[in-house]
């Protein structure tokens, strides 16, 4: 079966008894995950080649590892016929599909999970993302970035995986922020100090480190709201709302996936949490699942918005059994469940549109809804509860943008008008 239907004549390999029907259905099963007709070919063709070679190795197909998959490629690459750096590529995954495949069928064994030991540091950072996930409750995002920079602490005092807490000193906790932080950019050095205080400050109830020692980390100024928020225009939104329409199945997601982000303001992981469950075509309304701030909310489903997810769901949306709305529109089809996963198709059609802000990632947007309701008179509270802030003082940060009402408040300038 296998051979007929996806293996054109110029290619057949003789199949080998090793493998047998198992070709048949790692056919069946790349099929239903709806990888193309020619890369189907190219890993049984592939696959076929690596079932010769073990049976001209009498190596029982039990014993198929990775470390089986290296020698071949080795051997590969030392015959003749040069092995390209694609070709390899090519070889590769066809061969971890097919082991894949055979352990799933149970005809290999499971690949063994490697349990290293844990160091000293590498302990004190898993208890260290714990305290951070189950007491203070922090996103996974916000978690990630404390982890990195407690992370990269650690590494500058520790040797070989062990923990020398006598470096930890407040000249060395100084010394590593400065240099850290330096180079940073915009909130970036701030970020580095919240970080690392909040990692001591663990340390510290932990009886690891005396008290007070996270009073060392100097201050780095960041005036609040110093800036006034980026954001686009109507004009901006066009062009990249145009640069989707270009009637394929990843232009129609790309086009309601910026409407969501434009018109509701939604932060880039809402948007990769979407599910389909969450529309309510009857009422018009979309749920908006707990990330940030750890609390749903129920926005209104505007005209234009609805009728791009319906186009998507109709035309552009790949079968598979998946819940999330947006996929990927590559096989095996996997769920755009990631905030970057957005943020990468944000920036990718900013560029296409020639847009260019000092901020590219879909938070863009959150500034731009925030802009357009204040310039309309919308109360700060409607604002918040739009974009789902957790508290008045995030939104203040539109504030310097209702210009009518700070005009109000201007003083004259001293000595009169020049």
């Amino acid at each position: 079966m296998s051979k007929d239907a996806f293996t054109p004549p110029s290619v057949v390999v003789p199949a080998s008894d090793l493998l047998g029907s198992h070709l048949d259905t790692l056919a069946m099963a790349l099929r239903e995950q709806h990888y193309a007709a020619s890369t189907i070919r190219t890993h049984l063709r592939e696959a076929r080649a690596f079932g010769a070679w073990l049976t001209a190795q009498s190596s029982p197909l039990q014993d198929c590892s990775e470390q089986v998959l290296e020698r071949y490629l080795h051997i590969r690459a030392s015959s003749s016929v040069p092995l390209h750096k694609r070709r390899r590529q090519r070889i590769t995954a066809a061969i971890h599909r097919l082991l894949e495949h055979l352990r799933r069928a149970g005809v290999v064994v499971p690949r063994p999970i490697e349990r290293r030991p844990e160091t000293e540091v590498q302990q004190w950072l898993a208890q260290y993302g714990a305290h951070l996930d189950h007491v203070q409750g922090l996103a996974p995002s916000t978690r990630r970035k404390y982890l990195f920079f407690a992370t990269r602490l650690l590494e500058t005092l520790s040797h070989q995986g062990g923990m020398t807490w006598s470096a930890l000193t407040a000249d060395s906790i100084i010394a590593f922020v400065q240099a850290d932080a330096t180079p940073r950019k915009g909130f970036g050095p701030h970020g580095t100090a919240t970080a690392v205080r909040s990692f001591l400050r663990f340390l510290v109830a932990q009886n690891r480190l005396p008290a007070g020692l996270d009073r060392a980390i100097p201050t780095v100024r960041r005036w609040s709201h110093a800036a006034l928020p980026q954001h686009l225009s109507d004009t901006d939104i066009n062009q990249m709302l145009q640069c989707c329409a270009d009637a394929t199945a990843s232009g129609t997601r790309n086009y309601a996936i910026l409407l969501l982000l434009s018109r509701l303001g939604l932060r880039a992981k809402e948007v990769a949490n979407l599910q389909l469950h969450d529309v309510d075509w009857v009422h018009g309304s979309l749920l908006i699942r707990a990330s940030k701030t750890h609390a749903e909310r129920l926005l209104p489903l505007a005209q234009d918005v609805g009728e791009a997810l319906l186009a998507y769901l109709r035309t552009g949306r790949p079968a598979t059994s998946s819940r999330h709305l947006f996929l990927a529109h590559t096989a095996p089809y996997h769920p755009l469940h990631t905030a970057s996963a957005i943020t990468k198709i944000v920036k990718r059609l900013l560029a296409k549109a020639g847009i260019a802000r000092q901020s590219s990632g879909a938070h863009l947007f959150r500034h731009t809804v925030a802009t357009q309701l204040v310039n309309r008179g919308a109360s700060f509270n409607d604002v918040a509860d739009v974009l789902g802030h957790h508290t008045l003082q995030t939104t203040g940060l539109y504030a310097k943008l209702d210009l009518a009402a700070l005009a109000q408040v201007a003083l004259p300038w001293p000595g009169g008008a020049p």
